[in-house]
């Protein structure tokens, strides 16, 4: 770190990015360094039970509210997308709010999501009804926090928009941190929210409490939750989604995970 005469900024010596600042007694502010470990606008999500015919062809027993003609990844379960095939997040272009075709591309962890550059057509009968998985916490996004990018004070931080239908049964948004769970935030007659949660490490690299809030706001309480996940080693960071009706659905428009360091 060095200074340049007369100017009270402190400098990386090796990328000359400004890191802090020089105090007028002579001390030094270092700024909080952040990191974006993720950041997605491709959307991802979970769509209610339908059908599926030959070649991928897709009906939704409940339409979404708009129509992803670019593409998304939407998770099916086992068998549902021809005879064998896996569980998983597979790409789909959808035609109308209600009907698309899903391609034999499925999204993996960790790894990109966007979309495969030619994507590989689904020949192959289709198996007809599929029941859409419930109760089931299912990764949505997923990114690794480098060892140590946290420091002992630091915080991770979790955002999302979401899409979902109204209902009254509940749509889930739920924020992890390795096998932790800092995170179970609930939609139910809302169409649109937007779902935030602070992960803070206190005093440790080891030791951490979360707060979380959604908006629009609603009524309920949302306590701190409190883990012990070491964050000096590579970490996880996860959002998964869970439905608890069939008929729902939720997808996640986008999504960013931001780390800032804490001494």
């Amino acid at each position: 770190m060095y200074t340049k005469t007369n100017l009270p900024w402190l400098y990386d010596a090796a990328t000359g990015d400004i890191v802090g600042v020089k105090d007028t007694d002579g001390g030094e502010t270092i700024f909080a360094k952040n990191e974006t470990v993720l950041q997605s606008a491709i959307p991802v999500g979970i769509p209610s039970s339908g059908s599926v015919a030959a070649n991928g062809a897709l009906t939704l027993t409940t339409a979404f509210l708009e129509t992803y003609g670019d593409g998304l990844w939407l998770f099916f379960p086992a068998n549902a997308v021809y005879a064998g095939s896996q569980a998983g997040s597979y790409w789909v272009v959808m035609t109308t709010t209600s009907a698309g075709t899903i391609y034999d591309n499925k999204l993996v962890f960790p790894g990109s999501d966007h979309p495969p550059t030619t994507p590989t057509p689904i020949v192959a009968a289709g198996p007809g009804a599929y029941v859409q998985s419930t109760g089931v916490s299912i990764t949505q996004r997923s990114a690794t926090v480098p060892g140590g990018t946290l420091g002992a004070h630091g915080v991770l931080s979790y955002r999302s928009t979401l899409r979902h239908n109204s209902s009254a049964t509940a749509k889930f948004w739920k924020a992890f941190l390795n096998a932790t769970s800092f995170s179970s935030i609930t939609s139910t007659s809302a169409t649109l929210s937007n779902w935030n949660v602070r992960v803070y490490n206190t005093g440790s690299q080891s030791k951490q409490l979360s707060t979380s809030w959604a908006a629009p706001h609603t009524s309920a309480t949302i306590d701190p939750l409190f883990g012990t996940e070491d964050t000096s080693k590579d970490a996880s960071a996860e959002i998964l989604h869970q439905l608890a009706a069939d008929t729902d659905w939720i997808i996640n428009l986008a999504s960013i995970i931001t780390a800032s360091y804490g001494e």
